[in-house]
């Protein structure tokens, strides 16, 4: 058994989850990259522990666990595995998604522990979702869509995808298809980094549409989207810490046996400030990240869009550099494949631009408070702001 934390937040839930799911995964973590694919056994054994439902109702077969938990367990797992993290945290984002649009779907979904996708992303549009081109259009007297996704987090496992599509120039859907309907995988990405999270590119040939795959339509499509996405940088945060306290247990480990010049590496003063801001960034984040948990259900949608690209770009900023000092405390040592350090620094890139790349959150804080100030709100920034419960 491992030993997860003492820490009173670990609920009792969350507690007999990792018990049972961190040792397969860590035995799993050097496997997962060499064949970019999670084994069926470690898959097994997680979908058996209800994982992809941790944060699902207990009365519908989920384990129940709250926000602040669930971030939790994010950690725990970013520490470890942060693909797996990923594929968690995208399942989630969907799983919210039809539980604001679809309260049926989201009680079916669980009950057959289903593994959920998120189509979103396309070839020639990136995250500019004006550009998208999968469409929903008439053909032959019926209803089909057609298109391209890349970068779909579980493709290689979904039973369901939640796709994005538009059907007209500036109308969009949202449509729920299982992969049965004739969704094609068309290739699982072979990524750097986040080796294992099934990130696939599919395509969709015209397939018809029934009235009750569509889950949405209209302009409320993209107000929902834009809440799980603001989701999903919280739990993009999480993950991050999770491999920022990975980097700092990597470069302390090297640092105290290490020696230069007969001096072990963490007595030069240089390193221990280094180390000492970024552990007091680390900890900032935290509560930050801990506060908009506790305090999420009070948040309108663009509190929650705001706060939520602040933690995300701090964190992941973060992580990366902390990761990179490591690298360097490790110097060739750390540079040889497949060990735990070169693993996190090839995963930690990708969350620069995981849900939304961090130049762009950093462009929207800043027009964020520029128009408080051009509507001469009487506050630029946040502190000591209404919707914070202390």
């Amino acid at each position: 058994m491992i030993n997860i934390s003492n820490n009173p937040s670990y609920s009792k839930e969350l507690i007999s989850l990792l018990n049972n799911i961190l040792e397969p995964i860590e035995q799993f973590s050097g496997v997962v990259d060499i064949q970019n694919k999670y084994p069926e056994e470690l898959l097994s054994k997680l979908k058996a522990n209800k994982l992809f439902y941790s944060f699902a109702p207990k009365d519908l077969e989920g384990m129940g666990l709250n926000l602040l938990s669930f971030n939790l367990l994010l950690y725990e797992i970013g520490k470890r595995l942060p693909s797996l993290a990923l594929s968690l945290f995208t399942h989630t984002q969907v799983l919210e998604y039809l539980k604001m649009i679809s309260p049926n779907m989201y009680t079916k979904v669980i009950k057959n522990n289903d593994i959920l996708a998120l189509a979103i992303t396309e070839p020639g549009a990136g995250t500019d979702i004006k550009k998208m081109e999968t469409k929903i259009i008439s053909k032959n007297g019926k209803r089909v869509i057609k298109g391209i996704k890349s970068m779909v987090t579980n493709g290689a496992y979904a039973d369901r995808f939640l796709i994005i599509c538009k059907t007209g120039e500036n109308e969009f859907a949202s449509c729920l298809l299982h992969k049965n309907n004739g969704v094609e995988i068309e290739t699982i990405l072979d990524l750097l980094g986040m080796r294992g999270s099934g990130i696939s590119r599919i395509t969709l040939r015209e397939i018809e549409i029934k009235d009750e795959q569509i889950l949405d339509r209209g302009k409320k499509v993209l107000n929902d989207l834009f809440y799980i996405l603001a989701l999903g940088r919280i739990f993009t945060s999480s993950t991050a810490l999770g491999i920022t306290y990975a980097a700092l247990e990597e470069l302390l480990k090297w640092g105290t046996r290490r020696e230069v010049l007969g001096k072990k590496l963490i007595e030069f003063d240089n390193l221990k400030q280094n180390v000492g801001e970024f552990i007091a960034d680390a900890e900032l984040c935290g509560e930050f990240l801990n506060l908009i948990s506790r305090n999420l259900e009070r948040l309108n949608k663009s509190d929650l869009s705001y706060y939520s690209s602040i933690i995300k770009y701090k964190t992941t900023s973060l992580a990366k550099k902390i990761v990179d000092l490591a690298m360097t405390i490790y110097a060739s040592h750390g540079y040889l494949k497949g060990t735990r350090i070169e693993r996190l620094y090839r995963d930690v890139k990708a969350f620069e631009f995981i849900e939304g790349s961090n130049e762009a959150l950093r462009s929207y804080v800043f027009k964020v408070v520029l128009k408080r100030f051009s509507n001469n709100a009487n506050y630029l920034l946040s502190i000591g702001g209404s919707a914070w419960k202390i």
